[in-house]
């Protein structure tokens, strides 16, 4: 059985945060949108997101250094005899049922990464590499 972790983007302080505890309180806030907490593994402090957080799950793999991989790394794949490096963006395909890339060279096809891959950075905390790979949709 694999870990289930998450992590999320805190976008006040412009970093990402390990999340130890996840709280979705009922109802809606003033503005008719759903609030969102999460407590930070090293200080226990409390904070407020609004709809759709940016929190990130773990996929259960690390990558050649030992790194966990989780939704919305940008990783870059080693090269191959058929396939040049490539850089591309981990995500959930829910008709697959698992955790895929999609990159710069495979526009139209969904990439596995793999124990060799490296992660360069994430989504948010390395916006500049976001334009190498094609924009994901929801």
């Amino acid at each position: 059985m694999r870990e289930i972790k998450f992590r999320a983007w805190d976008d006040i302080k412009k970093k990402m945060i390990q999340v130890e505890s996840l709280i979705i309180p009922k109802g809606l806030n003033e503005a008719g949108q759903q609030e969102l907490a999460v407590s930070d593994k090293f200080n226990s402090t409390y904070f407020s997101y609004l709809i759709a957080p940016p929190i990130m799950q773990y996929t259960g793999q690390k990558n050649k250094q030992g790194k966990e991989i989780y939704e919305g790394d940008i990783l870059l794949n080693p090269p191959e005899p058929w396939c040049p490096k490539e850089i591309f963006k981990v995500y959930w395909d829910n008709s697959r049922l698992a955790w895929m890339g999609i990159g710069q060279y495979s526009e139209d096809e969904l990439v596995a990464f793999s124990d060799d891959s490296e992660i360069i950075g994430n989504i948010y905390e390395n916006p500049e590499l976001k334009g190498d790979t094609p924009q994901l949709t929801s």
